[in-house]
């Protein structure tokens, strides 16, 4: 009798027996066997009578069984905690299994926490914890499923497609806050030193509305000299306003043109800080702001293309490092200020109270809708192109034209004996023809003088007039 209870569902959870939901005393268990077995299909049922049948004897028969089963009846959920330093009970949480990487689990705990864990290390905990009973446990209270990315939805647990995803998007706590919003003045004075073009400040505007609200059409570049208040930006104003669970920040791998992109499909701002933004860093970037895009995990099989909700920023102190090309259409570059952040607003004190006041909920949503009025009729996907943007252009350029150009700072006009590079004549006028074209503009002008000799001029200029150096 003990092996067909273990064997037909009986489950042991919350200190009782249970049979598909309903829990097992020593007066019902005969009227369960006999509409589960029959009574003459089965000789179990009839054994059950002639042995077992009587308050007293089914409920020995019930103790042994669940002594037997389940490790004792003295695991009593609603009261083990499963981990010492949290208030939750064995009963109160949830274990999420991964259909696509069974070495990582997820604990659910009731304030909606996520916490991962590795599968390994999970099975010895609740083996020390609840011995035999742990198999019977993860039955009982595991869900099995894939994860996903859902932004927008409060939903713990979206089915799809008759799939069971656990939400992994958590709320910004500001979303929930109910006072009334106010006019944060050092936002708004933070914003125009940031951003001193007129056009720029609009723009960043827009493009922090449409990161909060949806996905920012363009990549943000912040390429200039330390101390402009690139981290009190990114890390205190953008994380604050999707929800620091919805950042991240890459890998130092991945930031010099690594293979894995962990998270990347699982968050709202990405920051690349000190990137080398380069042709091929500048293409895997392009390509994530797409709607779909191929991410890699370490140690998880490559699957399907994920659905990307992530906004992209890219930080460097050495502008030199950020090389564009003039068509490329997905970048912004705003002009950056020139002066120290310390120096602009006088000192430490204006920034600490101003870090002081982004800790407030209520804060954070008044810059939201600083952001939505001050952004008004500006699409983030349509970045303008300015002199900051054209010289990472230039420094897209070969060395030997970069060469070039640099000369022609000081002077109007180069001869072919004063330019060092590896270039041919023809390669050097074939690429500032290019680039020409590119730009839409000339960045200098190539002149065959004979004799297998040349000229590079600035645009517009003659060779043959007297010019003098600057």
């Amino acid at each position: 009798m003990l092996d067909i209870l273990s064997k037909i569902g009986f489950k042991y959870s919350d200190g009782q027996l249970k049979f598909k939901r309903s829990v097992v005393n020593e007066n019902n268990l005969g009227q369960i066997l006999i509409e589960y077995l029959g009574s003459s299909a089965h000789p179990e049922v009839a054994n059950y009578y002639q042995n077992y049948s009587g308050p007293e004897r089914t409920k020995k028969l019930l103790d042994d069984f669940i002594s037997k089963a389940f490790g004792g009846s003295e695991v009593d959920l609603t009261k083990k905690k499963f981990d010492p330093n949290l208030p939750y009970t064995y009963d109160q949480i949830q274990i999420f299994r991964d259909r696509n990487n069974s070495k990582v689990r997820r604990i659910i705990y009731p304030s909606g926490t996520i916490e991962k864990i590795d599968s390994a290390e999970l099975d010895n905990h609740l083996q020390a914890d609840l011995g035999e009973f742990a198999k019977d446990y993860m039955r009982e209270y595991s869900i099995r499923g894939k994860t996903g990315y859902f932004p927008g939805l409060k939903e713990l647990k979206v089915v799809k497609n008759d799939v069971v995803y656990l939400n992994l998007w958590k709320a910004p706590s500001w979303l929930s806050c109910d006072l009334p919003t106010y006019e944060v003045t050092k936002f708004r004075q933070f914003m125009e030193y940031v951003f001193p073009e007129e056009i720029d400040l609009k723009f960043g505007y827009a493009w922090i509305r449409d990161a909060v609200e949806k996905k920012a059409g363009c990549v943000m570049i912040l390429a200039g000299t330390p101390g402009f208040g690139k981290n009190l930006f990114v890390e205190k104003i953008l994380r604050a306003l999707v929800g620091p669970d919805n950042y991240t920040s890459a890998a130092r791998g991945e930031a010099s043109g690594g293979k894995f992109h962990g998270g990347l499909d699982e968050c709202r701002i990405r920051f690349y800080d000190e990137l080398q933004l380069n042709g091929t860093t500048r293409n895997d970037i392009k390509g994530f702001m797409n709607e779909l895009a191929t991410i890699e995990k370490k140690g998880v099989d490559l699957g399907a293309p994920k659905a990307m909700h992530a906004s992209f920023i890219i930080a460097n102190n050495h502008p030199k490092n950020v090389k564009l090309e003039p068509d490329d259409r997905k970048f912004w570059a705003p002009k950056l200020p020139t002066i120290p952040l310390l120096e602009k607003f006088g000192g430490q004190a204006w920034i600490d109270e101003f870090v002081e006041e982004l800790e407030s909920d209520v804060a954070i949503k008044s810059i939201y809708e600083m952001c939505v009025a001050s952004g008004f009729g500006v699409e983030s996907k349509f970045p303008h192109k300015n002199e900051v943007f054209y010289s990472y252009c230039i420094n897209a350029l070969p060395p030997t034209i970069r060469h070039i150009l640099n000369l022609l700072k000081t002077q109007p006009c180069v001869e072919s004996r004063s330019i060092k590079g590896r270039m041919e004549p023809y390669e050097i006028k074939d690429c500032l023809e290019d680039y020409a074209v590119k730009f839409g503009k000339p960045v200098a002008d190539f002149h065959d003088v004979g004799n297998g000799r040349y000229k590079v001029t600035r645009p517009g200029l003659s060779p043959d007039a007297e010019l003098d150096s600057l």
